[in-house]
Order: C-alpha cells, then sequence, then structure tokens
C-alpha cells in the first residue's frame, strides 16, 4: 500500500510539474471576454527572469524550491496569524521577489506606463513599484522584452488622490475614515505575517494587455 501511495503522489507531483511548463492563456467568460497572456517567468522570453543557461531539468528543480518557499512562507504566515511563531514577536520575512510563477502585463495610468506583474490569485491588489523622480528603467529584460520601470505617478493625467470622506476610502479602510491635514484618504493595510504598509491612498485607472475573444 505504502509502495502505491508513493507512486501516486509522485505521479500527482510530476503532472503539476509539467502543468506549470506549458504557456498559459487566462481567459473570461461570456459574450464580452477576453484573454490574458500569462508569461512563465523561467520559460518565456518575455520574462525578465528568463535564464537561457537553464536547462528543462534545471528549470524544474527552480519551480520545485519556489513551491518549498512559498510553502515556508505561508507556514510562516499562519504561525504569526495564530501566535504560534517566533518568542520575540519577529515577523516572517519579507520576500522581495514573490515565489509565483506567471507574470502579466498591464498598463497604469495615462499616458500608460506598461509594466510586469506577477499574476497572484491570492490578493485582490496589485503592488508596483513607484517613484516621482523619473522612470528609473532597471537593465532591460532577456529576449528583448521592455525594461522593468518605476510607475511615476507625476507624469500620469489621471492620476488622482482620494477623499477620506468619500466611498472608495471608506471601501478600502474598512474600519473607518482617517484623514491627513489635506482630507487625503489614509491607509494601512496589515498582513497576516505581522508586516503591514500604510500611507496616502490615490488612484489611476489600469488596463490589462488583452486580446479580444472572436
Amino acid at each position: 500500500m505504502t509502495g502505491v501511495v508513493s507512486r501516486a503522489v509522485l505521479l500527482v507531483g510530476v503532472v503539476l510539474l509539467t502543468a506549470q511548463m506549458c504557456g498559459c492563456t487566462a481567459y473570461v467568460g461570456g459574450d464580452d471576454g477576453f484573454s490574458v497572456e500569462l508569461i512563465h517567468r523561467d520559460h518565456s522570453v518575455k520574462s525578465p527572469f528568463y535564464d537561457p543557461s537553464l536547462t528543462p531539468h534545471g528549470r524544474m528543480l527552480a519551480a520545485a524550491r519556489r513551491s518549498t518557499r512559498r510553502a515556508s512562507a505561508l507556514a510562516c504566515s499562519y504561525a504569526a496569524a495564530t501566535g504560534t511563531g517566533s518568542p520575540d514577536g519577529g515577523v516572517a520575512e519579507v520576500i522581495s521577489i514573490p515565489p509565483l510563477d506567471f507574470l502579466m502585463y498591464v498598463n497604469i495610468g495615462l499616458p500608460p506606463t506598461r509594466m510586469l506583474a506577477f499574476a497572484d490569485t491570492g490578493s485582490d491588489l496589485l503592488w508596483v513599484k513607484c517613484s516621482n523622480n523619473g522612470t528609473a528603467d532597471l537593465p532591460k529584460a532577456a529576449g528583448g522584452a521592455p525594461p522593468r520601470v518605476v510607475f511615476n505617478p507625476s507624469k500620469s493625467s489621471t492620476f488622482g488622490r482620494v477623499d477620506c470622506h468619500s466611498g472608495t476610502c471608506h471601501a478600502f479602510t474598512g474600519t473607518g475614515v482617517s484623514c491627513d491635514a489635506k482630507s487625503n484618504c489614509k491607509y494601512v493595510y496589515s498582513y497576516l505575517d505581522g508586516s503591514e504598509t500604510s500611507g496616502v491612498l490615490f488612484v489611476d485607472i489600469r488596463f490589462w494587455h488583452v486580446q479580444e475573444l472572436i
């Protein structure tokens, strides 16, 4: 029985890894649906993480290591949320590059700034790097992909503040209105691992790099 179970688990693991190697497109159903290209971080030349020197075996190992890191991060988050974390009250390590496999293009602001973002189904928020001191282009990505840029809100004509008495502010903060001296909406957003981000809420338009379904 043990041998059968072990082979079954191995088969599931192989199937999951094989599925990760495929190019994917996300679809939204309905008559007015659209598709979004999902870019695999290791297998697509459009990915800034693409390494042409990796063999297929090396890419599978990299995917397995990311899965292990993801499981470890989730375990740390659960431990922090349930009070079973480290006795000194330290928070889980912040992962600068999320151990996720797929990216997608998004356009933010007008004129649009085209950026790559991780497709994280575990969050309803999209975090991007911002700067008011220029676009701060990073080195050009492999395979002719566009450089990873920093969004500059001062160059977007549709970027604007959120009033602290607006419905948008109430909907985001959830715990009531918090205002700064200029009546801008202030927010504090916490995560299960005890880390948090705070600041002033602003809005801008965001749209996907999509293809309409025929």
